[in-house]
């Protein structure tokens, strides 16, 4: 079935923000916290699989085991705290308060927040080397944090374990019965002799598939007919990793508070800072066609023309390790998968990108994953007895739950992903863009009471959910649209030109505040949404 080889196909596929290069970080091993501890018990009820050991299936395992609920966790890969990092992959996130809220929920974030980067804006690079930045929210109290992928998947990993899972790795899920309630799996070969690996079935009371893109649980429903909704769509582009080199004694040679983006229409350039004074840069560009694009970009001399061409102030702290970087790291692949439902019977429930893959563009992909996990967390609470795994008709309820209540977010926040892909590869290098930017900071920072922006909506609160941010960006949208406008049309005639210096001078305050009385106000009331209250900076 197509769609089923094309969500296949995803499997190795990136979403989520800007990437590699990790920061050497050691591993802390530290005591758990009080409920961790007290839920690391003997049982004998039948343990919950959850397939897939990265950054969701680790922090559902912790999820579960706090819980009392024996778990198994099953993971195609190798140990990674016992691996070096690859070349290329995707190491490199953006953690929000979402996220941040679901390490908070079980008494990790201080000490994830202590191998994070604060990142306060966008710093835009346009051709000639000049820089725009656009703070992220109100104040530095409205931060993101870079968080390296791998160290943050290794402390998740080894906290879950120390709560009781038990993680078998190098066991490739190959299959889902959904008939029979059976996993086909393959084992490794323990020894060279054995020969290439061992197919084997085990019975499953309940999986949790938190398979990645590629989810072969997913797509085992697929092919029985079960889902409504299963599609996987590709962008035309993909992605290359590249280093930003620390300086003299590990300095940063960028302003290591901001995202760095370099817009190019069509293609654009990414970096974001690690703890040891590097930073990951991510190039995204179309997979095939005429240069700009992989396909076009084979040998290093073709590369460091590009680079020089579309990102001279860029290339320096890229150094001379850039052209065969560029080649050796492998071409990421972006791309959306929607599903519905999520959940089959007490059985089977898909999380993280299993269920809902997405492009990075909005920095949400760990922090929709790790939503997934806190909605689960209090879901679980209110269905499921502690340490049960028997109760078919309290799982099923918790399962059915946790899908109508994550679907239309997910669907939601996939839609602004794609959107802020126009956005960051083509508008913030438009003058047009950053004058309404910074129109709306000022509008924001005047009536902080009344209007918000959707990314504010999006990344700074985790009690306003995607879709009630998705509409109100639109509303935001015409309220900037009327202030705009008429500010444009005053300048014209008194012939002024408006440019993002001095664009905050001629905003008619008065038209914002009335405007946005008529046209938010309605909605966040009919909505239950307070600004203040459910809205606001990220711990620190």
């Amino acid at each position: 079935r197509a769609r089923v080889c094309r969500a296949r196909s995803l499997s190795h596929t990136h979403f989520s923000l800007a990437n590699c290069c990790s920061a050497k970080l050691t591993r802390q091993l530290v005591c758990l916290p009080e409920p961790l501890c007290s839920t690391m018990v003997a049982t004998t009820a039948d343990p919950v699989v959850l397939v897939g050991a990265g950054l969701v299936g680790s922090m559902l395992a912790i999820v579960l085991r706090r819980h009392g609920v024996p778990v198994r966790v099953l993971e195609r890969s190798e140990d990674m705290r016992q691996q070096s990092e690859a070349g290329g992959r995707s190491i490199n996130l953006v953690l929000t308060t979402r996220g941040i809220r679901t390490l908070e929920q079980h008494g990790l974030w201080d000490r994830v927040r202590e191998f994070c980067v604060p990142v306060i804006g966008r710093m835009m690079h346009d051709r000639e080397g000049n820089l725009t930045f656009t703070p992220y929210g109100r104040d530095e109290s409205e931060c993101n944090f870079s968080v390296s992928r791998s160290e943050l998947n290794k402390f998740l990993l080894t906290e879950a374990e120390r709560a009781g899972a038990q993680v078998e790795f190098s066991v490739t899920t190959k299959a889902y019965r959904p008939d029979t309630h059976e996993l086909v799996v393959s084992r490794a070969a323990a020894t060279e002799g054995e020969g290439e690996e061992q197919e084997e079935v085990i019975a499953v009371k309940r999986v949790l598939a938190c398979d990645g893109a590629g989810s072969r649980v997913r797509a085992s429903l697929e092919a029985a007919g079960i889902l409504g909704e299963c599609s996987s769509v590709l962008l035309e582009h993909g992605y290359k990793e590249v280093t930003f080199h620390a300086g003299p004694d590990g300095a940063y040679q960028l302003d290591h508070t901001a995202l760095h983006i370099w817009a190019r229409g069509d293609h654009m350039l990414m970096a974001l800072a690690n703890t040891d004074g590097s930073f990951t840069g991510t190039l995204y560009l179309r997979n095939q066609g005429p240069s700009p694009s992989v396909e076009a970009l084979t040998d290093e001399a073709a590369v460091a023309a590009y680079f020089a061409e579309e990102y001279a102030d860029a290339v320096p702290v890229l150094g001379d390790s850039l052209p065969a970087e560029f080649l050796a790291n492998r071409t990421g692949l972006l791309g959306t998968v929607r599903t519905a439902p999520w959940s089959v019977g007490s059985h089977v429930l898909l999380l993280g990108d299993a269920s809902h893959a997405i492009t990075p563009f909005f920095g949400q992909g760990l922090n929709s994953g790790l939503e997934d996990c806190a909605v689960f967390w209090e879901l679980l609470q209110k269905h499921v007895a502690s340490g049960d795994t028997g109760d078919d008709a309290a799982w099923e309820a918790l399962f059915s739950a946790v899908s109508t209540e994550r679907k239309p977010h997910a669907d939601a926040i996939a839609t602004m992903a794609l959107e802020n892909w126009d956005e960051m590869r083509d508008l913030v290098g438009r003058e047009s863009f950053l004058v309404r930017k910074r129109v709306e900071s000022l509008i924001e920072k005047k009536y902080p009471t009344k209007y918000r922006s959707r990314y504010a909506l999006v990344v700074y609160s985790h009690r306003v959910g995607y879709a009630t941010a998705l509409a109100a960006g639109k509303l935001n949208d015409q309220v900037l649209d009327t202030v705009v406008a008429a500010m444009q049309e005053k300048a014209k005639a008194e012939g002024i030109t408006i440019d993002v210096d001095n664009a905050q001078d001629h905003v008619d305050l008065a038209l914002a505040e009335a405007t946005i009385d008529k046209v938010l106000a309605p909605f966040y009331a009919e909505s239950k949404v307070d600004l203040v209250a459910d809205v606001g900076g990220a711990p620190h």
